[in-house]
């Protein structure tokens, strides 16, 4: 038996589910090979450092690829897994490549990559795709089914408003809009807490297939809700691949 994760974005969100899937206790499978390729196109910025739950403790990898320092870091915590990475854009990459993955976990922040993402799942039918997103003190995580009757991310497009723009981590700065600190100081602990939903959802699927599909935290009210979201008819993305 072997598992396959594509980890798309290895960001705020992206490195705190990486940071949970190597400090996670329980195993991932009972008897076999894992295998995580860690996907990225962007470097190690100094001002991300601070509050990233890999980088932090890594100030010599800034200016170094991203993709290439998490992996380093990954085979460091565990070596009995096989740890690859691909510095290139996701929209780069052929469907070929998805299909070679169990499950494909997309962390990016950018609603256009995760539509591809969304879709390219979808189009390779085996991979289950696991993505979350994260804003302020609100954090989503949902799973994908390709070719059920769960709906796929096109579905409820409309779920996915427009994301606030140039959120700076740059707290001291004069120029900072209203609330900006306070999307700075909730930012790693709504990550983290969305990142360990992801990992529960990805540890869960392995082993049986969950009754609910999207799950929103409230970190302000401390609520964690959950629904079943269906497949729309009339999606263009999911619908023709059923």
């Amino acid at each position: 038996v072997r598992m396959d994760i594509l980890l798309v974005g290895v960001g705020g969100l992206g490195g705190h589910f990486l940071y949970a899937l190597a400090s996670s206790k329980e195993n991932l499978i009972t008897d076999g090979t894992v295998h995580v390729c860690i996907l990225d196109h962007d470097t190690v910025s100094l001002h991300t450092t601070s509050r990233h739950p890999i980088f932090s403790s890594r100030a010599h990898d800034v200016g170094s690829l991203k993709a290439s320092s998490a992996a380093a870091w990954l085979r460091s915590k565990r070596p009995e897994w096989q740890v690859t990475y691909v510095h290139d854009p996701v929209d780069m990459m052929p469907l070929s490549f998805f299909k070679k993955f169990t499950f494909v976990i997309c962390a990016v922040d950018n609603l256009e990559a995760r539509r591809f993402v969304n879709a390219a799942c979808c189009q390779a039918g085996s991979p289950v795709l696991i993505e979350g997103g994260t804003e302020g003190w609100m954090g989503h995580a949902r799973i994908v089914y390709p070719g059920t009757i769960y709906g796929c991310l096109e579905c409820d497009l409309s779920l996915y408003h427009k994301q606030r723009q140039n959120v700076i981590a740059k707290c001291s700065e004069p120029e900072n809009e209203p609330g900006d600190q306070e999307i700075i100081v909730s930012a790693p602990f709504v990550n983290a807490f969305t990142a360990g939903l992801m990992l529960a959802l990805l540890t869960s699927r392995s082993k049986t297939k969950l009754e609910r599909n999207f799950y929103f935290y409230n970190a302000i009210s401390g609520d964690l809700t959950s629904c079943v979201l269906e497949r729309n008819p009339e999606c263009a993305v999911c619908t023709p691949h059923l």
